[in-house]
């Protein structure tokens, strides 16, 4: 039996060896129809308490199980570092915050990253002039509506927020929005199933993590210790969780 040479050694892989894909290369790749993924911005946009924070908690958590490329930018941690000289009481620094938060974004998804961005950009004009800057710069960019009443979102803080100048007093709900996510008491694990059928509707996210088998919760079996909190440290079981605007500074 001849000795194999070094080039006759590397044998071709099966179609089923495909974790023998190197890890890069494998978390870039869609199994949509062969696509590979180009990097979305997804805009979480909402009343402060809403849900935003949790939901992005919970999806990033999904997507790094899967070794797809995620980052999450949060309003509270945009505002403490990047944005923390902005005036919040003043109305053009509000409409910059999202223009930064969107900038920010760009950058990820131009790398292949699913980015998803949490704030309330209470604003339609700001939400538009986001999703035309991606669009510019050929970047797929999601509107997802997490909405949620204001009732609600006033019970959930016993009524400590909004007092003198609250970050959503002049919300305008979105008009073009992709997404539509109804957040009704504590149903953020229903709603985080429904955010993913709709991903995976708009061809952004592999089809099988519609499987019962993929663990909506970071303590199921599959789960490891690097993917029980978020990307920023917060506990994704934790209820009380703060959601961006929620800082008496910014009330």
């Amino acid at each position: 039996m001849a000795t194999p040479t070094p080039s006759s050694s590397k044998i071709a892989l099966s179609p089923t060896s495909e974790s023998f894909v190197s890890p890069p290369m494998k978390r870039r790749r869609l199994e949509s129809g062969g696509e590979t993924n180009k990097g979305c911005t997804l805009l979480l946009t909402g009343l402060a308490k809403a849900g935003k924070t949790k939901l992005s908690s919970k999806l990033s958590t999904i997507l790094k199980q899967e070794r797809i490329q995620v980052k999450e930018l949060d309003g509270k941690l945009l505002r403490a570092g990047l944005c923390s000289k902005l005036d919040f009481y003043d109305d053009d620094a509000r409409s910059t915050f999202v223009h930064l938060a969107s900038e920010a974004a760009k950058l990820f998804t131009s790398e292949g990253f699913i980015t998803i961005i949490s704030i309330v950009a209470p604003l339609e004009k700001d939400r538009q002039e986001a999703r035309k800057s991606h669009e510019n710069d050929g970047l797929r960019f999601v509107e997802v509506f997490v909405d949620r009443s204001r009732v609600e979102c006033v019970r959930e803080t016993d009524g400590m927020k909004n007092v003198i100048h609250p970050i959503d007093w002049d919300y305008e709900p979105p008009t073009s929005h992709e997404i539509h996510l109804h957040r009704s008491g504590n149903n953020v694990d229903d709603l985080t199933r429904e955010f993913v059928s709709e991903l995976v509707a708009h061809k952004l996210i592999p089809p099988h993590l519609l499987q019962p088998t993929v663990p909506f919760s970071p303590s199921g079996p599959t789960s490891s210790p690097s993917t029980t909190v978020d990307s920023f440290g917060f506990d994704l079981d934790d209820d009380n969780e703060e959601e961006d605007g929620d800082d008496p500074k910014y009330l």
